[in-house]
Formats: structure tokens, sequence, C-alpha cells
């Protein structure tokens, strides 16, 4: 797990108990406008917090998504390590011209089925082919659809807000979902 997202998370948590302390003092001591200017930062913060979400929730143009793309493994490690992945590597390249590059992704970013990762020839996968981005209202979010060259993968991605914008493959593994990200700032 990111060290800067927990500090920030205990940080969050401080900063609430103080102010959870701070409003039970000023109730008490009817002190009201005390606790409505408490409880008014508390509704702005959670605001300023909740605006933090890793999906994106708009349309984006797929100029936005041109670049490379490398596996984020500290986001993508309990998944992975999970299903036997031993190399926390692997590139995406969306290229301007509507087709993408994938080496040395796992194979279950393609499928988004749990794999085992096997032996080295089955665990990663290279492909070609072409992608487009679109917005699905079910899922509540902007979505990367790719599809390889001998059309034998047809695979949907979430566009998330990891340092800028980036691709989840979320994976089914033991009944629930868990992402594998690929962001522009991670090898």
């Amino acid at each position: 797990m990111n060290l800067v997202l927990i500090l920030l998370g205990l940080i969050e948590l401080g900063v609430l108990l103080v102010a959870g302390a701070v409003l039970l003092f000023a109730c008490i001591t009817r002190r009201w406008k005390l606790a409505a200017a408490v409880v008014a930062l508390l509704v702005a913060g959670w605001f300023y917090l909740d605006s933090g979400d890793l999906y994106v929730r708009h349309n984006v143009a797929a100029a936005e998504m041109v670049g490379e793309y490398h596996l984020d493994a500290e986001l993508s490690r309990f998944p992975l390590e999970s299903m036997g992945y031993k190399e926390l590597s692997g590139d995406l390249i969306l290229l301007a011209d509507g087709t993408f590059r994938g080496s040395h992704l796992p194979s279950c970013c393609l499928s988004g089925n749990e794999e085992k990762g096997g032996s080295p020839t089955d665990a990663y996968r290279s492909v070609t082919g072409t992608w487009t981005v679109g917005f699905d209202p079910k899922a509540g979010g902007a979505t990367l659809g790719l599809v390889a060259d001998d059309a034998k993968i047809r695979r949907g991605a979430n566009i998330v807000n990891d340092k800028g914008l980036g691709v989840d493959f979320e994976v089914f593994m033991s009944g629930d979902f868990y992402p594998v990200v690929f962001s522009r700032d991670h090898r």
C-alpha cells in the first residue's frame, strides 16, 4: 500500500477526531456558532475529499489517452501476486491513430478473469489492435475499449485518476473484482 495514502488517511482521521471533540465541546457548552462552524467545515472538507474518486466520471477525449502506460505494481500487487504472477511489469501504448501495442501484459488483464501465473510463456501476452474511448452510464465512468487484431480479445477497462489518467483492468478473482492499473508515471 502506498505510504503517502496511509499517512493522508491518518491525518484525515486525526482531523475528524479533533473536529468531533470540538463539536462535542461546543454542543455541551451551548456555543452554537462554534458548532455550526465546525459542521460547515466538516461538510466542506467531505466534499473536497470526495472529489478524489478513482474513476473518471466524465467523457474523455481520445487525444487525452494517447501515450505510454506502465503497470502500476504498487496498486496491482495483491491480485497479481495472489494469482502467482512473478513479474509485476507490462506496457500498454495507445497511439494517436487508434491502434495500441501491449507488451508483457498479464494474461488476466486481457481475459478479465483469475488466471494463475503458470509458466512464463502463457502468463504474459503481447498484443496489438485498436482502441476507443467511451462513457458507460451503467458503470458510471469513462471506459477504454481494446480489440485485438485477431479479434479474439475484446476487452473493456475503466479510465481512472491515477496520478493523471490511467487504465484499470478489473480482474474477477475469488468472488470479487480487483484492480490491475496501468499509469503513465510508473515503470
